[in-house]
């Protein structure tokens, strides 16, 4: 798999920081984003390390249509790739700022909750607004 590949480091940053950093460099966050990232799921490590990344398609996982999430995370699975911890989308936001305008990319996580009520996880966008 060949997808692009970023090398993030985490327990730089308390979760105030982290969100003082996203602030400072105008990453707006959506009300399903504040509201995860203010949630006792959103936990940040302490300790230094450094995780890479990788983006790919859905297609690239052998979906050629619509799938469900799950089944994502299947074939990421089979592919050796793992789900996110939250954090890794702030940090990957703050280490990210090439991105193209008018595309999104989906940070994969596990769901804390089944409701349609609050929200899975974090996307990463850009626009004209900036990331």
């Amino acid at each position: 798999m060949e997808g692009k590949t970023w090398k993030v480091e985490t327990g730089t940053h308390s979760k105030a920081q982290l969100l003082l950093a996203l602030s400072e460099y105008k990453v707006n966050l959506n009300a399903y984003a504040a509201m995860l990232f203010m949630s006792q799921a959103f936990e940040v490590s302490t300790e230094r390390q450094t995780v890479e990344l990788m983006g790919v398609s859905v297609h690239e996982l052998g979906f050629t249509e619509g799938t469900l999430f799950a089944d994502i995370l299947k074939a990421a699975k089979h592919q050796g790739l793992a789900p996110c911890a939250f954090e890794l989308a702030a940090y990957l936001r703050l280490t990210y700022r090439t991105q193209v305008k008018g595309t999104i990319l989906t940070v994969a996580s596990i769901p804390v909750c089944s409701d349609e009520i609050h929200p899975t996880g974090f996307y990463l966008r850009a626009d004209d607004a900036g990331p």
